[in-house]
């Protein structure tokens, strides 16, 4: 009989299955063999994600302390084997306490999402973060005592976040016993389009992206744009643009209308194939968002062996391994930014060179290979417990 997982959370999307929230769930269970099961209380629309029942539960106001999550918990916490939320949050460390004096045999997985920018302040000076981090200390004060013993295993996406965690003791000195360094990984299981060689890729700069959103700074983005020399390049902005930002397009249009056939807009595209076929012709990927935490795009622009430029934000140290396979820039510098992409179109960076270090290292970034190659996972998960 297999051995059951829960994941829960309370805020689910359709959009969060398809991201780290229900991939390292899924590629959990597939690796262990266990029947998962996913618990949310939020609007998803389905029933069931690449075979795996989804349970909706009742919704309340404050979604932190959901009690029929709990009720939930003490009708079925002793025939769950495995217990996964995200957030290391209270009300997250409150449910792995009460699943584990409900069966304390079962394991509790929390993994952080936190990243640049967020609690930890990590782009801030060592004195700035020493100050924070004595501030959580005491804000957690109670709770790493109290609750962060019932958790089996932490995982952290960026390497910063995880030292950090582990140089100031966040949740207790012990905590380095259950924290594990897992990045984001790319979903290669849904990928149905042909790779193409380098030489079968098009001088394409791409980003993709929530286009005209604080976080994401595509107003730079296209500040950079009309500053460089394209030549025989193209732009390519994928996804959805809220209304504001149209207005900015249409004006950035009016004042360059050189590049109206160079910098394409393709809106919103649901079918994810479409999306992966703009990685897969794609040369380079630019990345200019004020903060992210480890995004996504991270590991697909990498897995289609894309040249990374991106700013200093959630995963970019790791996604380019310290700038090996890609260019760390500081946030709004227009001047190193242009400098950078012309020198791409110019030809001075032998990006075939790069496409195939990239190409070297594209099994090691999927999903299956991170969770198949951590120990702690395979500690907790595996048949070793």
């Amino acid at each position: 009989m297999k051995k059951k997982m829960v994941m829960y959370f309370d805020r689910m999307k359709n959009v969060h299955l398809n991201k780290d929230v229900g991939l390292v769930a899924h590629f959990i269970s597939k690796q262990y063999n266990l029947d998962l099961e996913y618990v949310t209380a939020d609007d998803c629309t389905f029933d069931e994600f690449r075979g795996h029942k989804i349970t909706k539960i009742k919704r309340m106001p404050n979604y932190r302390y959901n009690i029929y999550f709990y009720l939930y918990l003490l009708k079925n916490a002793k025939s769950i084997d495995y217990l996964m939320t995200i957030h290391c949050r209270p009300y997250n460390l409150f449910i792995g306490m009460l699943y584990k004096k409900l069966n304390p045999k079962g394991k509790f997985y929390i993994k952080m999402d936190l990243g640049f920018n967020s609690e930890l302040k990590i782009e801030q000076s060592d004195d700035l973060i020493e100050k924070s981090i004595k501030l959580l200390k005491k804000k957690y004060r109670k709770l790493k005592f109290s609750f962060i013993k019932y958790v089996d295993l932490l995982s952290s996406e960026i390497i910063d976040v995880y030292e950090n965690i582990r140089k100031y003791g966040l949740y207790g000195r012990k905590v380095a016993d259950k924290l594990t360094l897992m990045c984001n990984g790319m979903d290669n299981e849904r990928v149905d389009v042909k790779l193409k060689k380098y030489c079968e890729k098009e001088n394409i700069i791409l980003t993709v992206g929530r286009l005209g959103t604080y976080e994401k700074n595509t107003g730079f983005f296209l500040d950079v744009i009309k500053r460089l020399d394209l030549k025989g390049w193209k732009v390519v902005l994928v996804g959805p643009m809220y209304d504001q930002f149209e207005y900015k397009i249409k004006l950035f249009f009016l004042e360059n209308p050189n590049l109206r056939e160079k910098v394409i807009f393709t809106g919103n595209i649901s079918d994810r194939s479409d999306v992966l076929e703009y990685y897969n012709k794609s040369k380079v990927f630019c990345l200019t968002s004020r903060f992210e935490c480890a995004a996504q795009v991270y590991a697909e622009s990498a897995y289609f062996s894309n040249y990374i430029i991106t700013t200093n934000v959630g995963g970019a140290k790791e996604i380019t391994q310290d700038e090996k396979y890609g260019t760390i820039l500081p946030q709004g510098d227009i001047i190193k930014f242009k400098e950078v992409l012309q020198s791409i179109i110019d030809g001075e960076i032998n990006l075939e060179e790069k496409y195939n270090m990239i190409t070297d290292r594209r099994d090691e970034i999927t999903w299956e290979s991170l969770i198949k190659n951590n120990e702690k996972i395979d500690n907790v998960f595996g048949e070793k417990q």
